[in-house]
């Protein structure tokens, strides 16, 4: 690999490596059926180095410059960093493209939905999904390979056939494909709050573009002021305005001065003319200049005022230095509140469209760029609560879909979501429920069974659930304790006398 540079041929190769052409071109074979290299036009070789003419080939040999195509291949096969390479060396009888292709879907299974694992947009027909599930099914069919070495390919065609038909299933009937697009809708929803709760990659990488504008904003802004030189006159005084005033706003976007306490109007003081200024100097070192302003005669007095003046240029040198910093420091607050006031506004446009969830990562942006600001930060406090309560129904009926189709860890993932908005006894009893049916953390179980008994006591299916929770954890007393508290308060109720009849098995 070391001697593949986009420019060699198999001849070239074949001398700096000491193999013979055959063999090379054996190696290379390979190298290309893996997709680490491919063959560029041999035009491209010319163009980037002329080479001499190579010795005759054996028949079929390569021809043009041999170029790495790691990038390439990544792109061809978007699984490939979910798999080590090597199960594509498995000695089985199925050729290597549809080896690839197996473990590129065998390996991507959970993060496809059903559309996106025929190939179809949500929009299409019944005719669309069935042809795109034949014409699929075609390669991933089990009896495909009857009478054939698949070795462990088997295991990974018979799971993604049996998606397949799950899938396929789900489409083909209006009734089930109806409640799977609700699915993908909440779904949707859910994950768009969810990235903008946390400080995502996306989200920083959108405040550091918003940080990017401010410091440009400001920069541009400061480029029409200098520094004069010294002896070169005086500064021009700066303004009495506020410094938000010193910069002219988009006029759909008037500065936030009133809110931000850290900006007020400059209160530097120009320095005075130079006969105050030296009058003033001469006194700090002892000594009254003379009374009629006419310059000094002796040496010493020459040699005072150079030092006089130097002290002047110096002070006023640090002067306009520092207001030069003081305003872009006041620009660059003015940029800053202007991006405030974009993001207060487009969180006030999504909430009149009824979009709360865009509303607070709007303003999670805003309150980014200015966290001493109480009142935004209320404010998003007050939208990301109204956002989670009205996502709580979407996470509710996204984990719903996932218990009936028993995806039992990732509805208790939902539903716990769906807590933020809707802190209810019934949520946390359906968490337990698909813990422990998924057998997932029991801890988290038993504390969430606890608080749906604590918060209605009354209720016999929450102690069922209870009981089970006991019952995993080895507590015989206390899940008969509990299932004779459900039957007292629940005589009736077939779902709680069957759980009952059920556990008492369970504890023998």
């Amino acid at each position: 690999m070391s001697r593949i540079d986009g420019a060699t041929n198999v001849s070239e190769i074949a001398e700096e490596t000491g193999k013979s052409a055959e063999e090379v071109q054996a190696l290379l074979e390979r190298l290309v059926a893996l997709g680490a290299v491919s063959l560029d036009e041999p035009a491209r070789s010319q163009e980037r180095r002329q080479s001499p003419a190579p010795a005759p080939r054996p028949s079929g040999a390569f021809r043009g410059p041999i170029v790495e195509t790691n990038a390439v291949g990544e792109q061809k096969h978007p699984a490939a960093s979910l798999y080590d390479s090597s199960e594509l060396d498995e000695a089985v009888d199925i050729d290597l493209a549809r080896r690839r292709h197996i473990l590129d879907l065998y390996y991507r299974l959970d993060h496809l939905d059903h559309y996106e694992l025929f190939g179809v947009a949500p929009t299409v027909d019944k005719k669309a999904i069935k042809a795109a599930y034949f014409e699929i099914v075609n390669v991933f069919h089990p009896d495909r390979y009857f009478g054939k070495n698949v070795g462990s390919f088997k295991s990974k065609l018979e799971k993604v056939f049996a998606r397949l038909t799950e899938s396929y299933d789900v489409l083909s009937r209006n009734t089930s494909r109806a409640e799977y697009d609700a699915y993908l809708r909440a779904q949707s929803k859910t994950r768009a709050f969810d990235a903008g709760q946390v400080e995502s990659a996306a989200h920083q990488a959108a405040l550091q573009e918003v940080m990017r504008r401010i410091q440009a904003d400001a920069s541009v802004e400061s480029r029409g002021l200098s520094v004069p030189p010294p002896g070169s006159g005086s500064l021009p005084p700066p303004s009495a305005r506020s410094a938000h005033q010193s910069v002219t706003p988009s006029p759909s976007l008037p500065p936030r001065s009133s809110s931000n306490p850290g900006l007020r109007p400059s209160t530097s003081m120009r320095p005075s003319d130079p006969e105050v200024r030296r009058r003033a100097l001469a006194r700090k070192l002892g000594r009254a200049p003379q009374a009629d302003g006419k310059e000094p005669s002796s040496p010493a007095d020459v040699e005072e005022q150079r030092l006089l003046a130097a002290q002047v240029g110096t002070q006023r040198q640090e002067w306009a230095a520092d207001e030069l910093k003081r305003r872009y420091q006041d620009r660059v607050a003015a940029a800053r509140d202007r991006q405030v006031e974009v993001y207060t506004r487009a969180a006030a446009q999504a909430l009149e469209k009824g979009d709360p969830v865009g509303a607070s990562n709007a303003l999670r942006i805003a309150v980014s760029l200015a966290p001493d600001d109480t009142e935004l930060a209320l404010r998003l406090n007050e939208v990301a609560g109204r956002a989670k309560h009205e996502l709580a129904a979407s996470y509710i009926e996204q984990a719903e879909y996932e218990e009936r189709d028993e995806k039992w860890l990732a509805a208790a993932q939902s539903y716990t979501r769906a807590l933020a908005g809707r802190p209810e006894a019934k949520i946390h009893d359906k968490i337990a429920h698909c813990l422990l049916s998924g057998e997932g953390n029991l801890r988290e179980a038993g504390e969430m069974a606890k608080r749906a008994v604590m918060a209605q006591p009354d209720n016999a299916r929450f102690r069922v659930t209870l009981a089970r929770f006991y019952v995993k954890a080895g507590m015989k007393q206390s899940a008969e304790g509990e299932l004779s508290r459900a039957a007292t308060l629940a005589p009736t109720d077939d779902k709680v006398t069957d759980w009952i009849r059920r556990l008492k098995r369970e504890l023998g």
